[in-house]
């Protein structure tokens, strides 16, 4: 189960969005009145910190009561990075324009060759690269 910052966000009391992929809502793990824990979604995981007081653990062992946390295998699992629709709806612009201005006679630099490829790959493992 990978939730995303949002997604976690939208499930706790008075939880309301900061800035693109940070946000801020009560503390499961104590009796929080007033928003205390910051929520924010890295490329690949969910950073989370109670400014009341409350231990890492103390937080994730609450999301997990709460079926809003994964709980760590024993194997060693491949981490897939999530990806907002922003940042695929970005990724997909810019490998439909890198094609067009190739297209067009664009001879693109070794990063942005290397850029569009990262890009369309993450489109294509997304499944956002349909019209690419």
């Amino acid at each position: 189960m990978n939730l995303s910052a949002e997604s976690i966000a939208l499930h706790l009391e008075k939880s309301r969005r900061i800035r693109a992929d940070h946000y801020t809502a009560c503390c499961p793990a104590h009796d929080d009145r007033t928003p205390s824990l910051s929520i924010t979604q890295a490329p690949d995981t969910v950073l989370l910190y109670c400014h009341s007081g409350c231990s890492q653990s103390e937080v994730i062992d609450a999301l997990l009561s709460l079926g809003l946390w994964a709980k760590k295998s024993k194997g060693r699992e491949a981490v897939r990075p999530f990806y907002t629709k922003d940042d695929l709806e970005y990724y997909r612009i810019y490998c439909l324009i890198y094609r067009d201005n190739v297209r067009n006679g664009h001879k693109p630099s070794e990063d942005e060759d290397r850029q569009f490829r990262s890009f369309f790959k993450v489109c294509d493992e997304q499944g956002a690269a349909h019209d690419l």
